[in-house]
């Protein structure tokens, strides 16, 4: 802190360079705004967790959780994808790969008879 030019240097991690230590320097009056912003109104309590994370219960409401979810219609549950059969598989590789010549192509054709 210099008093006579009335600004503050600090040092922070820059994480965008590679977490290198930098030092930053403000004016008095914006540091005091930075820090304000971390500071709550009088008579707001912080509250971290709520909810199923809170405190209160957490190991008890986290395991419950996870078994309705389990349970759950709502769960999203892909449904398995059918791979196609050999002879289909011979076919669609063979209009899928360019530039097959007409006897690979006839060839190919030919296995999947």
């Amino acid at each position: 802190m210099d008093r006579s030019s009335r600004t503050v240097a600090f040092t922070y991690k820059d994480y965008a360079d590679g977490s290198a230590i930098k030092i930053m320097t403000l004016s008095a009056v914006e540091f005091i705004r930075r820090l304000r912003l971390h500071l709550l109104p009088q008579g707001f309590t912080k509250i971290r967790h709520y909810g199923l994370l809170g405190n209160n219960r957490r190991y008890q409401r986290v395991p419950l959780a996870r078994v309705a979810l389990e349970t759950s219609p709502l769960r999203f549950s892909p449904k398995p994808t059918q791979r196609p059969a050999a002879r289909c598989s011979r076919r669609l590789v063979a209009h899928i790969v360019k530039g097959l010549t007409c006897a690979a192509s006839a060839a190919l054709n030919a296995l999947a008879k």
